[in-house]
C-alpha cells in the first residue's frame, strides 16, 4: 500500500468560509479582509487580493476537454461569478490541465501552492494525496445517482462532510461537488460481459488512484498507468487495449474514434471534486468567500444536471460507430463478486469510520 502523501500547506485555518448558502453573491455590508496566509511567496502567487472593491482573477483548471459536461459547470461558474461581482471578479477557465502540461498530478501540486486559484478534478485525481479519498471510487460503493445523491451532494451529510475535511487535511480548500459519473469499460479486442472477458486485456487506469490496480488485477486484466493527455494515441497505436472512464469524459476526448466495444457496468463512480488555493480563498474578503462558495455550489448543480441529462444522447452517439453493451443484475454480480477483495485490501487504509460513513459494513 502506498503511503500517504501529505502537503506541506496547512492552511486551512486561515480559511472563513460561508458553507451552506443558497445564493450566489455578497451578503453586502461592510467587508473584512481576511489575513494572508504564513507564507513569505504567498503574494506572488495570487492574482489578487479582495476587500470591498478590489479586482480578483481566478484561473479556473479542470481535467476534461472542452466539449464535457465539466466544462460546462466551470463555465457557469464564471457567469454567475462575474455577473454576481459585477465583473470585478474575472475568471479564465483552462480545460485539460492546460496550466500544468496536461499533467494531472503537477496540477493538484499548483492547487495547493496557490500557483492555481481553483480548479475541478475527479476524485479519482486526488486519491494520490490520501487513501481516504478512494472511498468514493471503491467498486460498486455506490450504485446509483440517488446513493450519489445522499453520500456526497448533501451537504449536512456525514459521508460529505469526511470528504470534505480529507481535502482540507490535503491543503485545499473545498468548495463543492459535481458529477463525474460512472466509469464505464471500453476496449478494442472484444465484448466485454464478464470478467472472464477482461483475462488479458491491457488497460489505461488513473496512476493517481492507486486502488484502480488491484481492481484491474482482481478482474484479470493488465492496468497499466497513462496520462490522460496521452490515452488517443496509446490506443489508437495499440499500446493499451482497453480504458476506463466516465461517458461524458471519453466522448470529450474522442475516444470513440479509438475504440470498437464499451460495456456498462456502473462499477466505479466519480465525483468532481471542486476546489481552492487556501492562499488564494484566505485572501479574499469574506464577502468574496461567500460569493465564491456559493458560485460554485450552483455551477456544479448546474453540471450534474446537464451530465445526466446528456449521457443517453451521449450513449446513443457511440453506438453509431461501437458496440455498447449494457449488463443484466446478474452479470454485474458477476463483476461484484470478483472485486470483492479489493475491500479487503483498501478497507485499513481508507478506514472503518469512513467506510462506515459510506454504508459499507464488513
Amino acid at each position: 500500500m502506498k503511503k500517504m502523501w501529505k502537503s506541506a500547506i496547512s492552511l486551512l485555518t486561515a480559511v472563513s468560509m460561508c458553507v451552506g448558502l443558497s445564493a450566489c453573491g455578497s451578503s453586502g455590508g461592510t467587508s473584512t479582509t481576511a489575513k494572508a496566509p504564513a507564507d513569505s511567496n504567498a503574494e506572488s502567487k495570487i492574482s489578487g487580493t479582495s476587500s470591498s472593491g478590489d479586482k480578483v482573477k481566478i484561473k479556473l483548471n479542470t481535467s476534461w476537454g472542452e466539449n464535457s459536461s465539466v466544462q460546462e459547470g466551470a463555465l457557469k461558474f464564471k457567469e454567475l461569478v462575474e455577473e454576481a461581482s459585477g465583473g470585478r471578479i474575472e475568471v479564465a477557465v483552462y480545460p485539460s490541465n492546460q496550466l500544468a502540461s496536461g499533467n494531472q498530478q503537477t496540477a493538484v501540486e499548483m492547487v495547493q501552492n496557490g500557483d492555481i486559484e481553483a480548479a475541478l478534478f475527479g476524485m479519482t485525481i486526488l486519491s494520490f494525496l490520501d487513501d481516504r479519498l478512494a472511498v468514493v471510487n471503491m467498486p460498486f460503493l455506490i450504485p446509483s445517482q440517488g446513493d450519489a445523491d445522499a453520500l456526497i451532494f448533501d451537504e449536512n451529510a456525514e459521508s460529505r462532510k469526511i470528504l470534505d475535511k480529507v481535502i482540507g487535511d490535503n491543503g485545499m480548500v473545498s468548495l463543492s461537488f459535481g458529477e463525474a459519473g460512472f466509469r464505464q469499460i471500453s476496449n478494442n479486442k472484444r465484448e466485454i460481459k464478464s470478467p472472464e472477458d477482461m483475462k488479458g486485456l491491457k488497460f489505461r487506469v488513473l496512476s493517481t488512484c492507486p486502488m484502480f490496480f488491484d481492481l484491474y488485477n482482481a478482474l484479470g486484466a493488465n492496468p497499466t498507468a497513462i496520462n490522460m493527455s496521452e490515452v488517443f494515441t496509446s490506443l489508437q497505436q495499440g499500446v493499451v487495449d482497453g480504458q476506463e472512464n466516465a461517458v461524458d469524459t471519453f466522448m470529450s476526448y474522442n475516444l470513440n474514434e479509438v475504440q470498437s466495444y464499451i460495456t456498462c457496468w456502473n462499477g466505479v463512480y466519480d465525483a468532481v471534486a471542486f476546489v481552492a488555493s487556501p492562499q488564494f480563498m484566505s485572501g479574499l474578503s469574506e464577502d468574496d468567500q461567500k460569493l465564491v462558495q456559493d458560485c460554485a455550489k450552483q455551477a456544479m448543480d448546474f453540471q450534474r444536471e446537464t451530465s445526466r441529462a446528456s449521457e443517453k444522447d451521449i450513449l446513443a452517439k457511440m453506438g453509431e460507430t461501437m458496440t455498447v453493451t449494457y449488463l443484466s443484475d446478474e452479470e454485474i454480480g458477476a463483476f461484484r463478486e470478483a472485486a470483492a477483495g479489493v475491500y479487503d485490501q483498501w478497507y485499513d487504509a481508507i478506514g472503518a469510520d469512513i467506510m462506515t460513513a459510506f454504508g459499507y459494513e464488513k
